[in-house]
């Protein structure tokens, strides 16, 4: 049986002027190793929600012309303890949003309640998102999703986003622009991701362990749009075709402190660095 995937860990956290954090990551010694790429997800799973429900993640990613397949699942999948099988944690699905960083700050619990209506896990939850994810590049997408339908496997969401990388050689950091606002995430060991969120003016509360599927229901359910995808141009004209209002894409994530280097811009208009 072959090695389970590595342990993944990071947070996300919302931004507004993608120019202020790019230089505030110079400052701190980061360069970039991939420019501003298109990325296209789409998320698999068996009738009933059978992956979401063990807290699972089956995906499928286009990032500019490659094609990367992906397995995620809570820390305890696999691991064992006095020779038995760890159950997975059903508590947070891996297309659901993940816990509420942890009780450090006065406003942490309010911040994911207001962000996802989540709440915090009896005791006090992670600060970081940890995930166990096992990857692999493959040479066609189109038909691993032929084989994948075969096996009885279905499309649960997709979500776009045009996303850049930079790194300092100890993590990565990448700056995601998606249909519902732009967001970064530091992923790295837990004491480099606290250190690089400070070098870039972001604070423990600002820190975001929900991911895009449910980040996007949230937004789904606050502006009343009709897309059914988190795609661009699902989110621009909705699912039947009629133009989103401003208003509507301009929410963002409520609740949650931008970074201090941010500034006000349009959610989804796209720029090339």
């Amino acid at each position: 049986m072959g090695k389970p995937g590595r342990k993944e860990v990071e947070i996300k956290f919302a931004i507004d002027d993608i120019r202020a954090l790019e230089r505030r990551l110079r400052q701190a010694g980061f360069h970039r190793v991939i420019g501003r790429t298109h990325e296209i997800n789409t998320l698999y799973d068996l009738p009933g929600g059978v992956l979401r429900a063990r807290g699972e993640l089956l995906r499928i990613r286009k990032y500019g012309k490659r094609w990367v397949l992906t397995h995620k699942a809570s820390p305890q999948a696999g691991s064992s303890e006095n020779g038995r099988t760890a159950k997975p944690n059903h508590a947070a699905s891996a297309d659901e949003p993940a816990p509420v960083p942890d009780g450090n700050q006065t406003n942490a619990s309010s911040v994911l309640s207001k962000l996802t209506g989540d709440h915090p896990r009896p005791g006090g939850a992670a600060r970081h998102k940890t995930r166990l994810e096992t990857e692999t590049e493959i040479a066609d997408g189109a038909k691993l999703a032929h084989i994948l339908s075969a096996l009885g496997f279905a499309p649960s969401f997709r979500y776009e986003k045009f996303r850049s990388e930079w790194t300092d050689g100890r993590g990565h950091v990448v700056i995601d622009e998606t249909p519902i606002g732009n967001l970064s995430e530091i992923e790295g060991s837990p004491r480099w991701i606290d250190q690089t969120a400070r070098a870039l003016g972001v604070h423990r509360s600002q820190y975001i362990t929900a991911n895009y599927a449910g980040l996007f229901f949230d937004w789904k359910k606050r502006t009343g749009s009709p897309a059914e995808e988190m795609t661009f141009k699902a989110v621009s004209t909705g699912s039947h075709g009629t133009p989103a209002s401003h208003a509507a894409r301009q929410k963002g994530f409520p609740g949650v402190p931008v970074s201090t280097t941010a500034r006000a811009k349009p959610v989804g208009r796209s720029r090339r660095p």
